[in-house]
Parts: C-alpha cells; structure tokens; sequence
C-alpha cells in the first residue's frame, strides 16, 4: 500500500502541480534557512533570486549557497519527484 501511494504522491505532482509547486516548497525551504517570512525572492529560470538590502542574508546566502540549493532541490525531487534543479542564486 505505501508504494501505491508514493507513485500516486508522485504521478499526482507531476500532472497537476507541475512547475507552480516549486513556489510553495523553495518558500517554504529558503524561509526556514533564513530564518525571515517576510523575505521576497522568486525562481526564474532555474535560478533563485533573492531581494533583500539585508546584507547579513546576502552573506549567508553566498557562503550556504551550495547547501541552500541541496536542500531546495533535495525537497523537490524526493517528496515530489521534480527533476529540474535549482542551479543557482542571484541578488
């Protein structure tokens, strides 16, 4: 039965969701990492761009850059079975 419904999690992602869901689940990653809600950035192209003036988050940013994209890309592809990567961040 669970892997029944992990093909359904996964075909249902695919089929519906598409490219819009990368939205809620990078939001959900790139708040949690920066600690900050009221962050704005959006995906576009396969990059994340970051708007801030906060130069301790720009910081952050570039030194975890490399961990932010794992674990963006880690969520996307394992809980939902999206295979496009996040290959990049931008300010």
């Amino acid at each position: 039965m669970g892997n029944f419904k992990e093909v359904a999690r996964k075909s249902f992602a695919k089929k519906f969701m598409g490219d819009r869901m990368i939205w809620i689940i990078g939001l959900k990653v790139v708040q949690d990492f920066f600690d900050d809600p009221n962050l704005e950035w959006f995906i576009k192209f396969s990059t994340l761009h970051i708007k801030t003036q906060n130069q301790e988050i720009k910081i952050k940013a570039f030194r975890h850059k490399k961990e932010i994209l794992d674990k963006i890309n880690d969520v996307l592809e394992n809980n939902y079975g999206y295979t496009r990567k996040i290959k990049d961040i931008r300010f």
